[in-house]
């Protein structure tokens, strides 16, 4: 039916929204449509203020992120970075 989705898939979307509005503080965006999703839903990238100019922001570590709607309370990394 036109017009209809599943609410498994309406839970995903609103997640998904909600972790790119709280990743905006600090992160530039790109979102991946859905046509193109591959399992990455978005490209982040960490920004910083320049040091030499207060009103300019600097790209810093790019990254990929996929987004759940269930609750998870422990994340475990593969490998530890230094940033």
């Amino acid at each position: 039916m036109a017009g209809a989705t599943a609410p498994n898939i309406r839970k995903a979307n609103m997640a998904e929204d909600l972790g790119k509005l709280l990743l905006r503080n600090f992160c530039a965006i790109a979102t991946i449509s859905n046509s193109d999703d591959f399992g990455i839903d978005a490209i982040a990238t960490l920004l910083e203020i320049d040091s030499t100019n207060s009103l300019r922001e600097l790209a810093n570590k790019t990254f990929g992120i996929q987004f759940k709607a269930k609750s998870v309370r422990k994340i475990e990394f593969e490998k530890k970075i230094s940033v």
